[in-house]
């Protein structure tokens, strides 16, 4: 008489164990996948001048985008702001509206703002300008200026006093004045003519042109 061994427990054992060990396998190789990563982010983090140990984010420049990816702004140390290419780098802020046009910018001591057609400069040295297509003003630690259309006036400091002139189409006056002088004139297309005061006293030229400077602000 014969006797039938079943060989069904042994089957599912080795089953079984195969089973831990390929899931042995598996959790190793996702420990080992999450170590890698952590290396490759930390060195990609360390790349990038972040430091654990002091709260610290080293870059030279840093954009910044829209949904549509689309530049807005722009942060970082450059050569060339504003369209104006310097000798050294130093730090700015640009900021641009959906057409990549700049309105605003923080450059070297200077911040100007853009709207449609009206822009506005200040600056620690060019002071203040604000200009649209038909209108012109400029205040700064030499003069203050004012163009619209055909007419113009300027208030300008000189080494020995001060130019003050106005202008409307053809019809120009003004006045200059000196440490022991002063002048007031006039210019139209008739005629001209200048009243002098001087210490000797006091007397009318005509036709004579008045001297009157340029304006001139270094804005740019």
């Amino acid at each position: 008489m014969s006797t039938v061994v079943s060989t069904a427990p042994l089957a599912w054992e080795e089953r079984l164990k195969r089973l831990e060990e390929k899931i042995a396998r598996k959790n190793l190789w996702i420990v080992l996948s999450m170590l890698l990563n952590l290396v490759i982010v930390g060195a990609g983090l360390y790349l990038f001048g972040f430091r654990f140990w002091s709260r610290t984010i080293e870059a030279q420049n840093i954009v910044l985008k829209d949904p549509a990816r689309r530049p807005v702004a722009f942060i970082g140390v450059g050569n060339n702001w504003g369209g104006v290419r310097r000798q050294t780098y130093t730090p700015g802020i640009e900021f641009f509206d959906e057409n990549g046009r700049q309105t605003m910018l923080v450059a070297d001591s200077a911040i100007s703002l853009r709207y449609e057609d009206h822009r506005s400069t200040l600056g620690a040295i060019q002071g203040l300008q604000i200009s649209s297509i038909n209108a012109d003003a400029r205040v700064n630690n030499y003069l203050v200026s004012f163009h619209r259309a055909n007419s113009d006036m300027l208030l300008l400091s000189t080494n020995d006093g001060l130019k003050m002139s106005v202008k409307t189409g053809q019809n120009s006056g003004g006045i200059r004045t000196q440490a022991d002088k002063a002048t007031v004139f006039a210019l139209t297309p008739k005629g001209e003519i200048d009243l002098v005061a001087e210490p000797g006293g006091t007397h009318m030229d005509r036709n004579v042109h008045p001297q009157i400077d340029a304006p001139t602000t270094g804005m740019h």
